[in-house]
């Protein structure tokens, strides 16, 4: 009896309160975000090679998914299976007729130019969302509370997002031509779909679609890095590797994985009808290339071109391609983050 109350006391008396202490000191932290009480802070061009990194093998292993979306998305046709006049109704159904009538490669139209998009847009954002959210930090310093962050990270997600898209559209309206041809090609590489563009339709042509993208984008990049920092705190709890020298614990790969997908998924839903009408306006003047997908859609601006789609297809047109969109988005948020968080913390490893 006497050693079961020695136990009691030890247990309650000490051991507790040096559990508690220990843990009031260290503190769960993720790369994604300036952070002050991070010790291995990388400089601007070390987040933007992380981006790169994040931004490059994303998109080679998500292009798949982007391609079927983007033609969900370009058939005016319902896509259902009861429709004698729909091309495409589900993913496998997509991807075997993709393949067997246009080749594997298929799948991967238009990845030179999303390439260069996705790495312009990694960089680009990733570093100007860290140097954001650290002005926001030096500027506002009662902001660095936990409460605030994800508010701080939607504003500053949706600041950097709106800065990488003007510099990446371009190649977002080449990828979105060379993906939305059928057979024969009209455009047989990037460099002739350029040198096409520019010379039948000008320069104003790169950026078709812009407005709509802006409207999605602020909102859509801003949510991503809020639902992220939202649901890396909620996983705080679980699965961590602790830095040995440093008192934080960074976030695992698999808990950055699984954020990700989760705040690419809610983010992805709200804006969708933005997105829908951005592909239909960047292939405006480009009918012709799409004999055998269907009827043509033609349309003058955003408004219009999603009060057209209302109007002959319902709102179910707005969110056409929405089950491969949200797959991608999971997908596509997960590795986007969790690469980056990786690759930062193998960066900042090398400091040492």
């Amino acid at each position: 009896m006497t050693d079961e109350l020695a136990l009691r006391y030890v247990t309650k008396v000490i051991l507790l309160p040096w559990l508690q202490l220990r843990t009031s000191q260290v503190k769960t932290i993720g790369m994604v975000g300036f952070d002050p009480e991070v010790k291995k802070k990388l400089s601007g061009t070390e987040h933007g090679v992380a981006g790169a990194i994040s931004g490059a093998i994303t998109r080679f292993l998500c292009q798949p998914l982007d391609v079927i979306k983007i033609r969900f998305q370009l058939q005016v046709e319902p896509l259902r299976r009861t429709s004698k006049d729909s091309k495409y109704w589900s993913v496998t159904q997509a991807t075997r007729r993709i393949i067997e009538e246009e080749g594997v490669s298929a799948l991967w139209k238009g990845h030179v130019p999303a390439q260069v998009l996705s790495v312009l847009y990694g960089v680009v954002q990733f570093v100007s969302f860290e140097m954001l959210t650290k002005q926001s930090w030096l500027l506002f310093p009662h902001l660095r509370e936990d409460s605030y962050r994800p508010m701080v990270h939607f504003v500053c997600g949706g600041v950097a997002g709106s800065f990488a898209t003007l510099f990446s559209f371009p190649p977002d309206v080449v990828r979105t031509r060379l993906i939305a041809q059928g057979e024969p090609k009209v455009y047989k590489n990037i460099f002739q779909a350029v040198n096409l563009i520019y010379t039948k339709e000008g320069p104003r042509a790169f950026f078709k679609g812009l407005s709509p993208t802006l409207l999605q984008i602020a909102p859509h990049s801003g949510a991503q890095f809020a639902f992220y920092n939202i649901f890396i705190s909620t996983w705080k709890n679980l699965v961590q590797v602790k830095d040995e020298h440093a008192d934080n614990v960074h976030i695992s790969g698999t808990g950055s994985l699984i954020c990700g997908s989760l705040a690419g998924i809610c983010a992805k839903t709200f804006i969708y009808p933005l997105d829908v009408a951005k592909k239909r306006i960047q292939i405006q003047g480009f009918q012709y290339a799409r004999k055998g997908f269907g009827k043509d859609f033609t349309c003058h601006g955003l408004l219009h071109c999603l009060w057209l789609t209302v109007k002959y297809e319902n709102i179910s047109g707005l969110f056409k391609g929405l089950w491969p969109s949200m797959l991608k988005a999971g997908i596509t948020t997960s590795l986007h983050f969790g690469i980056y968080e990786q690759s930062c913390q193998a960066i900042a490893a090398l400091h040492r």
